[in-house]
């Protein structure tokens, strides 16, 4: 099986720890938070990290280990999401980029749980399980969309406030609840840097060098694309990843 997970995310660990700290002493999620949230629909538990053969912490709970797999509707989407750690616990919300889904984090959930994180890992709109409410739901993946879908996460969730940390749309989206939400915010990391698109200046062209490592977003916007994603899937993200 190949690795798909981005490099920096392991590395990012250490960064991740500190904002936590941090987060502790500007604010947590809220106490109303409950597992049994009725706007919840929980599917199953599942184990995320580790190793099965590493030495076990006799003090450490393991179970608050174990991933909860749930959805919960906001405004515009049924969000599925997984959660690790207690529910009492400060948040964390952690949002993966393109094309990549909550596996991108599984390093990074058990530092963070064995801490006391509440750690929560959405599946971004157009990804796994998450599904627009309305078909009339125009399917944009604008920087502004990402942003609303990571607070109104929040809000269906009783999170008043959360360490948020991603990287590429994920990035994007913690960035901007960073932005337009700061109270929202007790922490934030994002592997990449702060990257906002300045949309003004979007159309300018980059270098050569650059548009050639972009051909498969404009390949996959057209009616071609989605064929030729469709036909050679595997083939595809072999040459890409």
């Amino acid at each position: 099986m190949v690795d798909l997970r981005p490099p920096g995310l392991v590395g990012a660990i250490t960064t991740y720890n500190t904002l936590i700290r941090l987060g502790r002493h500007r604010g947590s999620s809220s106490a109303a938070q409950r597992r049994g949230d009725s706007r919840r629909r929980c599917h199953h538990s599942r184990p995320t990290g580790g190793n099965s053969g590493s030495t076990r912490d006799a003090s450490l709970d393991y179970g608050v280990l174990m991933a909860l797999s749930a959805s919960v509707r906001t405004p515009t989407l049924e969000i599925a999401y997984e959660e690790s750690g207690p529910a009492s616990g400060p948040a964390v919300l952690l949002l993966h980029g393109f094309p990549y889904d909550p596996r991108a984090f599984d390093d990074v959930v058990p530092t963070l749980v064995i801490q006391g994180c509440r750690v929560i890992i959405p599946y971004l709109r157009g990804y796994g399980p998450t599904r627009f409410l309305s078909l009339e739901t125009p399917r944009s993946g604008q920087q502004a969309a990402l942003g609303q879908d990571a607070r109104d996460l929040m809000d269906a969730l009783d999170i008043s406030t959360a360490v948020l940390g991603g990287y590429d749309w994920g990035g994007r989206a913690a960035c901007v609840v960073a932005a337009l939400w700061p109270e929202r915010v007790s922490g934030l990391v994002t592997v990449g840097g702060y990257n906002i698109q300045d949309i003004a200046a979007s159309v300018k062209p980059a270098s050569p060098e650059q548009e050639h490592r972009l051909w498969y977003q404009y390949y996959f916007h057209a009616e071609r694309g989605r064929a030729g994603l469709t036909t050679n899937r595997a083939a595809l993200c072999r040459l890409l990843w």
